[in-house]
């Protein structure tokens, strides 16, 4: 329910005499709440009670907003001066947190990672300032100056390579500057943040003449898009090309659970598989992993609020990484008469195979990729799902299906969307799930 009202106590020695409701219907402050929808052919201005005049003392405000689902949604702070560090305004995405405070401000503009966004306004009881100005719009990725991943194993990963006025592409080549790029960039590709960098032989040194790569730009620690970065000029001096890894949709951060060690968990060959093994369709679960073993619980039981995060001194078994299991899969195939798939796993970045019995023609590719569309959070299958139809050949049916699936040719498909194009080699499918095995849904102690 959007209208809600917040409780605040009072340290009364006189009104500790009457009941206790009374107290707090005294006490009590309305909690101003709007929900909009953003129509992408035009922005939403959001401003504090009374702009341009100062705001009230103890405003409390609330908006909900939702784009389309094949939309991300884009915040730009036109003005801002709120009493520093007292009156706040919180920003809460699907994957992150940011809080916004201080006088006469100028903060770059925030993009989601989702199609949904809440905005919260508080104010102190005491000290007004002019309050704020903000544009919220739709931001299409496809038409965005962003970067792209390439010759990755996933999606969310590859060699990072910035595009040029000239419509050109450009490898990063190592430098200091590289990781607040990676940063700048895991965002604008709609993933929820930066996991690691590293640096491969790229020839970037000894190409330089030709300009076939560039250096990173200077990006703030509060910038969330490569527009907003400052371009650097000087030649590369290294022939290591940038790799990133981003965090796949869902992630919700690394947090020591060492009770968690304590539960019966169960082993897994890849994140996916766990993943894919605490989804249900019921209620909304979390994958917990040490990449060891994998923990499946509610949302509701595992507070991550007061929980610590990781840090370079927690051990590997209490390091736990959290998943929201409810996002980030593509649509389950559909059961052939004809053919079977080597795989149930659908979460984003998987590989799926169909193999065709004998009587039955591929149609299709066989070989499927879970790849972003114009956010990972609401993945596509890279091409049409594929289908086995009856030959009425004999065995020739059976030979065209392994012609196109078989693992024995490794074929190589080129996958190519508006984020990226990347090159997948069926052989790093995932293991396919044991049919038996239950998802086990664990309480959080």
């Amino acid at each position: 329910m959007c209208f809600r009202v917040k409780m605040f106590r009072l340290d009364s020695c006189l009104l500790y005499i009457f009941y206790t409701w009374s107290i707090w219907t005294l006490a009590s402050t309305t909690v101003k709440c709007t929900n909009l929808t953003l129509v992408c052919t035009k922005s939403i201005i959001i401003t504090s009670p009374n702009y341009p005049l100062r705001y009230p003392n103890g405003a409390s405000e609330e908006w909900f907003i939702t784009a389309p689902p094949n939309r991300r949604i884009l915040v730009t702070f036109n003005d801002f001066s709120l009493e520093d560090t007292l009156d706040l305004i919180i920003i809460r995405d699907m994957s992150d947190i940011k809080t916004y405070t201080g006088e006469n401000k100028q903060f770059t503009p925030y993009l989601t990672s989702s199609h949904t966004l809440h905005i919260e306004f508080t104010s102190t009881r005491s000290g007004r300032r002019t309050g704020f100005n903000i544009t919220v719009s739709c931001n299409e990725l496809s038409n965005a100056l962003s970067g792209r991943l390439m010759d990755g194993a996933s999606p969310a990963e590859g060699f990072l390579e910035l595009p040029t006025q000239s419509g050109e592409w450009k490898r990063v080549c190592e430098d200091s500057l590289a990781k607040s790029v990676a940063g700048v960039i895991c965002g604008e590709l709609g993933y929820p943040g930066f996991k690691e960098i590293s640096y491969e032989n790229s020839t970037c040194a000894s190409d330089r003449l030709e300009g076939t790569c560039t250096r990173a730009p200077r990006c703030n620690p509060n910038t969330y898009r490569l527009m907003d970065c400052a371009a650097e000029h000087s030649m590369c001096s290294s022939e290591n090309g940038v790799k990133i890894k981003c965090h796949e949709p869902g992630y919700k951060g690394c947090y020591e659970l060492e009770t968690m060690t304590e539960q019966n968990g169960f082993t897994f060959s890849s994140t996916a598989r766990c993943i894919n093994s605490c989804k249900t369709h019921e209620i909304q679960t979390i994958a917990i992993t040490n990449h060891v073993e994998c923990f499946c619980s509610t949302s509701a039981e595992v507070q991550l609020v007061d929980a610590p995060k990781c840090s370079e001194e927690t051990t590997s078994l209490s390091k736990m990484e959290v998943y929201d299991a409810s996002i980030g899969f593509c649509e389950e195939p559909n059961d052939t008469i004809g053919g079977s798939w080597d795989s149930n796993i659908t979460w984003f970045g998987s590989i799926v195979l169909l193999t065709c019995m004998d009587g039955y023609s591929l149609k299709g590719n066989g070989t499927l990729q879970c790849v972003p569309k114009l956010t990972p959070y609401y993945p596509v299958w890279n091409d049409t799902i594929p289908d086995c139809t009856m030959d009425g050949k004999g065995n020739s049916g059976k030979d065209k299906g392994r012609q196109t699936t078989h693992s024995q040719r490794q074929p190589t498909i080129e996958i190519e969307d508006s984020l990226q194009t990347l090159q997948v080699s069926p052989v790093d499918q995932p293991v396919p799930p044991d049919p038996t095995q239950t998802t086990p849904l664990h309480q959080f102690l």
